[in-house]
C-alpha cells in the first residue's frame, strides 16, 4: 500500500472534506433555485392578475365632451352592465369612449357578470 496508513488516513480525510464541500456548494445551489422559482412563480402570479384586471375606464360615467360632432361611439353601462350606444361630441370626455361594441365588450367583460351578493 502507497503511503501506509497514513496515506489512506490522508486520503480518507481528503474524500470527507470534499464532500462536506460538495454538500455546501449544493445547499447553496438548491436555496438560489428555490429563491428563483419562488420569485418566477410570483412574478407571473402578478402578471396573471395585472393583466385580469379590468381598466377603470369601464366604472366612469360616460362622457359625451364639449364639443358637438356626433361621432357613433360606445360605453360600458355600470348598471345594466353592457356596452351601450352613444354620440360623442369630438373633444374632451374620458375614457370610457370605444369605436366598437366588440372593443368595448372585450376590454370590459368582468364587469359584465352580474354582482353576487
Amino acid at each position: 500500500i502507497r503511503g501506509g496508513i497514513s496515506g489512506l488516513l490522508d486520503s480518507e480525510a481528503l474524500r470527507k472534506l470534499s464532500c462536506k464541500s460538495t454538500a455546501k456548494k449544493m445547499k447553496t445551489t438548491m436555496q438560489f433555485i428555490f429563491v428563483a422559482t419562488f420569485v418566477i412563480l410570483a412574478c407571473t402570479v402578478a402578471d396573471k392578475k395585472a393583466k385580469t384586471r379590468p381598466p377603470k375606464n369601464c366604472t366612469i360615467e360616460p362622457d359625451v365632451g364639449q364639443c358637438r360632432a356626433l361621432h357613433p361611439r360606445y360605453f360600458f353601462n355600470m348598471t345594466s352592465r353592457q356596452c351601450e350606444f352613444f354620440y360623442y361630441g369630438g373633444c374632451y370626455g374620458n375614457t370610457n369612449r370605444f369605436m366598437k361594441k366588440e372593443r368595448c365588450e372585450k376590454e370590459c367583460k368582468a364587469y359584465m357578470q352580474k354582482k353576487t351578493t
